[in-house]
């Protein structure tokens, strides 16, 4: 009489039970190549980020991969589109916040701001230093 064998319950179980090849677990790499470019992805605070590293060598992908953990590790990073902000899509803010709670300087604030705008129209809001 033949001993019955036991219903594995994994897939991977299953593929050796009928007599194939068990897979070992996919590896999740946080760099990948696409095409010639090779991009990192990591999470923050429950969202899955990808960035280009700009660049055709793994070597700076791997530095890059690096930085953002680190800046995640100390609590500094700064997602893509918050680098991409620039003082138009601040201005807007701002004006907007002073309509939308109807305050009384809201015609000061304009005066004020088309004076900053003359200088910083083009510029993107966020000014990167080394060493912060």
């Amino acid at each position: 009489m033949a001993a019955a064998t036991p219903e594995p319950s994994d897939m991977a179980g299953r593929l050796a039970a009928a007599g194939g090849a068990a897979r070992p677990p996919r590896k999740r790499d946080p760099i990948r190549l696409r095409g010639r470019i090779w991009w990192i992805q990591y999470n923050h605070r429950g969202k899955l980020y990808r960035e280009s590293s700009k660049s055709t060598r793994r070597k700076d992908a791997d530095a890059l991969f690096k930085r953002r953990m680190a800046e995640i590790g100390r609590g500094r990073l700064i997602g893509p589109s918050a680098k991409k902000t620039t003082f138009e899509d601040l201005r807007h803010m701002l004006l907007d916040h002073y309509r939308t709670n109807r305050l009384r300087s809201l015609a000061r604030m304009e005066d004020t701001v088309q004076h900053l705008a003359e200088f910083f129209s083009r510029a993107l809001a966020l000014c990167h230093r080394r060493g912060s």
